[in-house]
């Protein structure tokens, strides 16, 4: 296996562009590739089925919180009420999602998977889970427990933003 080096992701070119914030700079751009490589990867295997890495993440979610609203989802996913509303029409149409009103305040729009959508994952999810821990096999059980921690932390901070985020919303 080949390992391709990252300049920009490097900690000498954090340095550089960062200064004093150099080790957050660089996770920063090693988290962003290595984003990009998993969605890369994730949609190449579901190429043959008509499914996105983002449709797969937004049943995910619906099946996690039950039947919530599109803002409930438009929230975990960080995006916005209109792009889960056409990822949602998108697997709607496609039998895997239906869009229903909620019985108590008929504006809202609440999101529930169907049997077709559970008879998909049930042939996928075995097969998928193996290679996506094939992808992260470089890493020992201490390290993924580490990362996920790490990783954790850092999403409850990003998801409630201090004041001095204030200029990025």
């Amino acid at each position: 296996m080949s390992r391709r080096r990252l300049p920009f992701a490097s900690l000498q070119a954090a340095r550089q562009a960062g200064g004093a914030y150099a080790s957050a700079l660089q996770t920063f751009r090693l988290l962003s590739v290595v984003n990009t490589q998993l969605k890369r990867l994730m949609d190449a295997r579901f190429r043959g089925e008509a499914m996105t890495t983002r449709q797969a993440t937004l049943i995910t979610i619906v099946k996690e919180l039950g039947t919530p609203s599109m803002s409930e989802v438009a929230a975990v996913m960080s995006t916005s009420h209109q792009n889960v509303k056409q990822i949602a029409l998108g697997l709607e149409r496609r039998g895997f999602m239906r869009i229903v009103t909620d019985a108590h305040d008929s504006r809202v729009r609440r999101l529930v998977v169907t049997a077709k959508n559970d008879r998909f994952w049930t042939t996928r999810d075995a097969d998928d889970a193996a290679a996506i821990a094939g992808w992260f096999s470089v890493c020992s059980a201490g390290e993924l427990r580490t990362l996920n921690a790490v990783l954790e932390k850092l999403a409850g901070r990003l998801a409630d933003p201090g004041p001095e985020d204030a200029s990025a919303r």
